[in-house]
């Protein structure tokens, strides 16, 4: 399975997913791992990462339905 797909099955799953602890526990990890990875990212990476987790917060989505249509 390619990992473009995992990833959008991943995404899937979140947004689906109604668990606080289970969403806290994603992200807590994703957070840790974030921060392990911060220092192998450039500056740039790190930038446009956070601009994307931004736009997210602000509801600048497009849904799992979309992508699938754009990708397929």
């Amino acid at each position: 399975m390619k990992i473009d797909t995992l990833k959008l099955e991943l995404v899937q799953l979140i947004l689906e997913c109604e668990d606080y602890n289970t969403i806290m526990e994603l992200h807590n990890f994703f957070y840790k791992q974030k921060n392990m990875l911060s220092s192998e990212l450039t500056s740039q990476e790190i930038d446009e990462i956070n601009q994307g987790l931004e736009e997210l917060n602000q509801g600048k989505m497009i849904s799992f339905k979309k992508v699938l249509k754009n990708i397929t």
